[in-house]
């Protein structure tokens, strides 16, 4: 591409969300891969376009305007790969997660074997696992295939028994699906994937390929000690990929565009959360989520041992499981400011009811800004539910989502995260600011160079390095729960005693280094034990260390005047100052 400094292959990544379509422009400036630019376009997959390649092509248009290249030749068609003249792309990859998640059935002899592997076939991918069978189910039969039945599965995952093994269990399954296909109409009737016993594979086939479409794939379980899933998920995914596209159009042309390099957007992060987790807590525990208008992903877990889950809810369209839900629109009330949005009645579930049907909108106001916030804190919360826990401690934050990315200030996104994961101990936490990282997670597998080097660059910054304390019992307000310092490279020191209830901020800027030195008070955990005092190196980020000594869980206060001031004290208290000097 013109402009280009070095002779790099240029990469567009097209990710078709729920609300919106983004197009990013990979190319080699100075010697290092780098985000050029980023168009966005609303997502065309639903009415009144319903065509997903309408948004990624109007998002094309965008970047390409932005940029200030050629992409698109004469005709409107993309130029791959790259002409003489430095115009178009040679390599195109694509993420995508607007479709409507699948509901998937899952049939297996031991719930701790084969359902487990099963359910892990399916992990992370956009699917509601509605229903489950195993050969200790105590329903009749006539009640099973009324469970069946009412199910109404996209999918229904097959498995048990270990290869030359369990036999019966089997067959009473496939002996279920043909009672129950008489009760369906051809058009909803569900998808077989086999992956149990090969020794049957055929028999299965035969009984069932009569009625149904049927995948065959390798025992995810072939002995009791042995669990395979890697070929069952390729044949799980090609299903849904396949499923999607016929409810989706256009989604297929764009897999013909990538040339097959089209995944779902909760893989490509899982792949980039993976990477990042080596690079920041290779010996740590990490929790990555995307909080996306429709579903969301988290990623958690040590690196030999992650676990990757996505929910089918989120800021926007994902809203729909909430909205009805009066112990949810009483969680968001008890975190609102609601002085500052008037506190007229029902003025919350308005406003998760606009949210919803309007995900495209942005807040209008400040009272929008700070509701819209008070949600993603919700929503986080169920997350931390799902994944750390209360005990919380994890040692690498990455979070991705537009109400993080697009927050106002930098500490606005910090204190959303704080609220809502509330992370013990000391956490590195990293914001996925051009909300890029599923696309670099699928050109990952294309070229692994253009992810090390973006990764390094300032699209991601670590947003701060927060160390937040616990204890047991109750701690006086005027003593210090521990003394800290932060010893800068150039030998310069700062140090703050903590006080029970406050946040605290230390500056150290991005590129930087320091050595964190914490003190406790007797009892209190900085992530070292009760008491223990923790030394650890520290890296530079926008916000520096910020010292959460709130204590966990942290709950808001009951009054919302006293809500709205707690909030607006808490960003004061991690403000960076004028001119401020960071060592």
């Amino acid at each position: 591409m013109q402009g280009s400094l070095v002779e790099t292959d240029v990469y567009l990544a097209l990710d078709v969300g729920s609300a919106f379509t983004r197009a990013f422009l990979f190319d080699g400036v100075e010697g290092q891969y780098r985000l050029i630019a980023v168009g966005q376009a609303p997502t065309t997959a639903g009415p009144p376009v319903r065509d997903a390649l309408v948004g990624a092509e109007q998002a094309i248009v965008d970047l390409q305007n932005l940029a200030g290249v050629h992409l698109l030749d004469e005709d409107g068609g993309l130029i791959v790969p790259t002409s003489s003249t430095g115009e178009g792309v040679d390599t195109v990859v694509g993420t995508v997660s607007c479709g409507r998640p699948l509901r998937v059935v899952v049939m297996g002899v031991l719930p701790e074997l084969s359902v487990a592997s099963a359910r892990r076939i399916v992990a992370g991918a956009y699917v509601d696992v509605v229903e489950v069978f195993t050969a200790t189910d105590a329903a009749t039969p006539e009640e099973q295939v009324e469970r069946l039945v009412e199910a109404y599965p996209d999918i229904v995952i097959l498995a048990g028994g270990t290869d030359q093994g369990a036999r019966h269990a089997v067959a009473a399954h496939v002996d279920l699906l043909l009672w129950a296909v008489r009760l369906w109409p051809l058009v909803q009737r569900p998808w077989i994937l086999f992956a149990g016993n090969q020794a049957l594979g055929e028999a299965v086939q035969k009984r069932l390929g009569a009625h149904y479409e049927v995948r065959l794939a390798p025992n995810v379980r072939p002995s009791i000690t042995q669990e395979n899933l890697t070929p069952a998920r390729e044949a799980f995914l090609d299903i849904f990929r396949l499923l999607w596209a016929a409810r989706t159009p256009g989604l297929e042309d764009l897999h013909l565009l990538t040339r097959g390099r089209f995944t779902l957007s909760t893989y490509g992060f899982a792949r980039l959360a993976r990477y990042m987790h080596r690079l920041y807590a290779p010996r740590g525990t990490m929790l990555a989520v995307d909080l996306g208008a429709a579903y969301t992903t988290a990623v958690w877990g040590r690196l030999d041992s992650p676990r990757h889950e996505t929910w089918p809810w989120g800021l926007g369209r994902g809203l729909a499981p909430w909205e009805g839900r009066q112990d949810f629109i009483d969680a968001v009330t008890a975190w609102a400011p609601l002085e500052r949005v008037g506190g007229k009645e029902g003025s919350v579930a308005d406003f998760v009811h606009w949210k919803r049907w309007h995900p495209h909108t942005l807040p209008m106001d400040e009272a929008g800004v700070d509701l819209e916030e008070t949600l993603a804190r919700v929503l986080l919360q169920q997350v931390r539910q799902r994944t750390i826990g209360r005990g919380g401690r994890v040692d690498f934050v990455l979070a991705a989502g537009g109400v993080l990315s697009s927050a106002p200030t930098p500490q606005r996104a910090l204190l959303t995260l704080l609220d809502g994961l509330q992370p013990v101990g000391l956490t590195t936490v990293v914001v996925d600011y051009a909300q890029m990282a599923s696309v670099l997670g699928v050109l990952a597998e294309v070229n692994e160079y253009v992810v090390v080097q973006v990764v390094g660059s300032a699209a991601f910054t670590p947003l701060a390095t927060t160390l937040a304390p616990v204890w047991r019992g109750r701690v006086a307000a005027d003593r210090p729960i521990a003394e800290v310092t932060l010893a800068y490279s150039n030998g310069e020191e700062t140090t703050a005693s903590l006080l029970p209830g406050t946040l605290t901020r230390l500056p150290l800027a991005p590129g930087r280094r320091a050595e964190l030195r914490v003190q406790p008070a007797r009892g209190v955990d900085v992530g070292a034990g009760p008491g223990e005092p923790l030394r650890r190196d520290v890296i530079g980020s926008l916000l520096g260390v910020v010292l959460d000594a709130r204590g966990r869980p942290w709950t808001p206060p009951t009054t919302a005047g006293e809500r709205a001031r707690s909030r607006t004290r808490a960003l004061q208290a991690i403000q960076i100052a004028p001119q401020e000097k960071v060592a």
